[in-house]
């Protein structure tokens, strides 16, 4: 018998790659004015980064070794990135 489709990793990887593109964009155009909007995308992307460890979780639970490769990758992305570009940022001011 097939899993429910919620109980699969499939769409909270799909949900935290649209997390992680969109948080991404959103950091690129407002990071410079360091302002609410900047704090704004730091927040979606830690978000992203909380459903890409739910999928990690569901895939071992599956025992499915790319998915989990490719939600680690993500959860890197989100919360790696938005720290190397607020440190990049911090060290520009001061």
């Amino acid at each position: 018998m097939p899993a429910p489709y919620l109980l699969t990793p499939h769409p909270y990887r799909n949900l935290a790659l649209f997390t992680a593109v969109v948080g991404t964009l959103l950091l690129w155009r407002y990071a410079q004015a360091q302002g609410m909007a900047a704090f704004a995308a730091v927040v979606f992307l830690f978000a992203g980064a909380l459903v890409a460890i739910a999928d990690v979780i569901l895939a071992l639970r599956r025992r499915d070794s790319g998915i989990v490769i490719q939600s680690l990758l993500l959860v890197l992305w989100q919360i790696g990135f938005p720290l190397a570009w607020m440190a990049k940022l911090y060290h520009q001011a001061v």
